[in-house]
């Protein structure tokens, strides 16, 4: 799953909580789009997407963030 985000992984091993459960989800995604105008093909468009989302159980209460940005604070 961390294949080539081991920093990240390494930040998610280092995290300390006093929740009961705590988890991260990573999400990497690669897409292309093809199109054609009037019958003439346009460039293909190529996009990736990638992030993060971190749940907690604190005394039975479940809070959610997640984000894009994926760089250390």
């Amino acid at each position: 799953m961390f294949d080539s985000t081991t920093p990240l992984r390494q930040r998610f091993a280092a995290l300390r909580s006093g929740g009961e459960f705590f988890s991260l989800r990573h999400v990497r995604q690669s897409h292309q789009h093809l199109s054609v105008r009037k019958n003439v093909a346009e460039p293909p468009s190529l996009g990736r997407d990638e992030g993060a989302m971190l749940t907690v159980r604190v005394s039975g209460v479940e809070a959610y963030a997640a984000t894009a940005d994926l760089s250390q604070a």
